[in-house]
């Protein structure tokens, strides 16, 4: 059985996105960046206009490795 896409965490910055993009494809797992759809929420309470937080998918297959690259930054 197949996992779809499992939603990272909502609510990045798009830097913080980033680096932890790079991180999941040195480690070669698949994931997708949306736009969070709450970013005007967000936005509105941080009185920030340039603040749009990304939310990442990583592909339900590659859950275990992205943990295993993860958790370290998560956990300390």
């Amino acid at each position: 059985m197949t996992i779809e896409n499992v939603k990272l965490h909502t609510s990045y910055t798009v830097a913080d996105a980033q680096a932890i993009m790079k991180i999941l494809e040195r480690a070669e797992v698949q994931f997708k960046v949306v736009s969070a759809t709450d970013d005007k929420a967000i936005t509105d309470y941080l009185g920030r206009s340039d603040f749009k937080p990304v939310d990442l998918y990583i592909n339900g297959d590659d859950l275990g490795r992205a943990d295993m690259v993860l958790r370290p930054l998560f956990v300390g």
